[in-house]
């Protein structure tokens, strides 16, 4: 199925995008303005390490189906998406920590687990991406079309 691919891509670039939105929106409810432009490095460095983690592990993935790798991944990163963004969401993450965020050692705890939490679901979006490019590296510029298209329509479709 050679445009399974390309669907793949253009809906986690969809999702990523509007993933990363909505989480600046919680974030800007919780704390402060300056605080919320913390998503967009988290999500960067997510990214980073779905990439290494496929790459670390690359050679137990090539005698496995890509329908099976893709579908797991995808399965994980969508439950991974609600886990998170309902730990976040409950998460009793305050201005008060950011005020006495180097007294106390909770207040560092509480801010690290919300950020790692906002990583979880881009470590399998750049696994995603990666294990797409690698196997795929013929097709690289027209998934890197679907890419941008599935980007940008997120980001459009967010906000209405």
């Amino acid at each position: 199925m050679p445009t399974t691919r390309y669907f793949v891509i253009f809906v986690v670039s969809l999702f990523c995008i509007a993933l990363e939105l909505f989480l600046t929106r919680i974030l800007n409810l919780k704390a402060w303005n300056h605080v919320v432009y913390i998503v967009i490095p988290f999500s960067i460095l997510g990214y980073g390490i779905g990439a290494n983690l496929f790459l670390i592990f690359k050679k137990k993935f090539e005698h496995v189906k890509e329908d099976h790798v893709l579908a797991a991944a995808m399965m994980t990163l969508a439950a991974t998406c609600v886990i998170s963004t309902m730990s976040i969401i409950y998460m009793p993450v305050y201005v008060d920590y950011l005020l006495t965020l180097f007294q106390g050692v909770r207040s560092i705890l509480m801010l690290l687990a919300c950020y790692t939490m906002f990583m979880v679901p881009f470590i399998f979006v750049g696994f995603i991406v990666v294990y797409l490019f690698s196997r795929h590296t013929a097709g690289a510029s027209k998934l890197y079309f679907f890419d941008l298209i599935g980007a940008g329509l997120g980001a459009f479709l967010f906000f209405p």
